[in-house]
């Protein structure tokens, strides 16, 4: 158990409950300082992004759920391993961004973001329980290097079967 305070409020984590984590300060994501009681989240707390912070990503993180109201980027050149059930952006200036334009992921550069857990029915804003959105003017931005890759294959003939709950189509090319 770890007690601290945080600004006004007292704040009491235990590991074996979720939380709803907030950063203290900006910075990377990596860093304990930035997090209350010098506590990294765990598998189990939600992560709010705060409106006007921002956090950069690296590293190995798992967490439950991020909220980002301020600015959650990766770090150039920085492999990333996220596990996260959702992540949602919101509001006018809330920015989850992975490489920009003018530097986008490098060919060598790893990240990725898997969504973990069980169906709870969380229905984060009416989008399921597992997801990447973005709404009220926020934005998701993921730029990696461009590639081009082809091959001349001559004659081929192919069998794809996809089968859903409701539909089993199988088409032969």
């Amino acid at each position: 158990i770890s007690l601290g305070l945080v600004g006004s409020e007292m704040c009491i984590r235990d590991r074996l409950w979720a939380a709803e984590i907030k950063p203290i300060t900006n910075g990377s994501w990596q860093d304990q300082s930035i997090w209350p009681g010098s506590q990294f989240p765990g598998a189990l707390d939600d992560v709010i992004i705060p409106a006007g912070f921002l956090i950069d990503l690296t590293g190995t993180i798992e967490v439950k759920s991020i909220t980002v109201n301020g600015i959650l980027r990766a770090v150039k050149d920085a492999s990333i391993d996220l596990k996260v059930e959702w992540i949602m952006v919101m509001g006018e200036n809330a920015l989850f961004e992975i490489g920009t334009a003018n530097e986008p992921m490098a060919a060598g550069q790893s990240c990725t973001i898997t969504l973990v857990g069980v169906n709870d029915n969380d229905q984060v804003m009416g989008m399921g329980d597992k997801l990447i959105g973005a709404m009220n003017g926020a934005k998701i931005e993921f730029h990696g290097k461009e590639s081009v890759s082809w091959s001349h294959l001559g004659t081929v003939s192919m069998l794809v079967q996809i089968k859903l709950p409701w539909l089993h189509l199988l088409i032969g090319l």
